[in-house]
């Protein structure tokens, strides 16, 4: 038989009811009883979204303590003045640093740098080639003085000295003036050889 236990909880529930009502001490009760229920249900979301907070923060500490090790090594280096004045300009014109955009602004320059450093690196070993070239067509106008010579950039310091000696004897002027003379004996030469004719 349920129907008895069940309206005898009923009446129980109604004489509770009854009573608080009637009662204002009870009633009074009641009321902190509800209120403090609803404090500890609300302390309890607190307690709950601290914790979940502070996992939050545990993660970021140990991923900015890797990072921080990460670069440790990095900080040791030595940057010279030029060195750091292109790295402030650099970082200047990217905005705003934080720790959120740090790591995509290095990201950022050290694209920019590799991408430099190829096109110098392309340059350099254009520039490379047009040295040995002339260090070749050297070689092959004059092989009797550059006997001794290599065409590579080990031998440059030879060809340089060799060049600063042509310079220091005034070869350049003495050039134009044998090509100066070549040519006026040739034209006399011709004349003389038109008058014996």
């Amino acid at each position: 038989d349920v129907a008895a236990p069940l309206q005898r909880l009923d009446d129980i529930a109604q004489a509770l009811h009854d009573l608080r009502e009637g009662n204002a001490d009870l009633r009074r009760l009641g009321e902190q009883i509800e209120k403090t229920r609803a404090d500890v249900a609300q302390a309890k979301r607190t307690y709950e979204d601290v914790r979940v907070e502070r996992g939050q923060l545990g993660r970021e500490h140990e991923r900015l303590a890797r990072l921080h090790e990460q670069c440790a090594p990095r900080a040791k280096r030595v940057v010279t003045p030029l060195q750091q004045q292109g790295l402030d300009e650099r970082l200047k014109a990217l905005g705003v640093l934080s720790l959120e955009n740090l790591e995509a602004h290095f990201r950022q320059i050290s694209n920019t740098l590799n991408e430099q450093l190829g096109g110098s690196q392309a340059e350099h070993n254009r520039l490379e080639n047009l040295l040995l070239g002339c260090f070749r067509r050297y070689c092959q106008a004059w092989p009797e003085d550059s006997g001794d010579f290599t065409v590579s950039l080990s031998s440059a310091d030879d060809f340089l000295a060799r060049l600063q000696r042509l310079e220091n004897d005034g070869l350049p002027q003495h050039e134009a003036r044998f090509f100066d003379l070549l040519q006026s004996q040739s034209k006399n030469n011709l004349l003389a050889l038109q008058r014996h004719t």
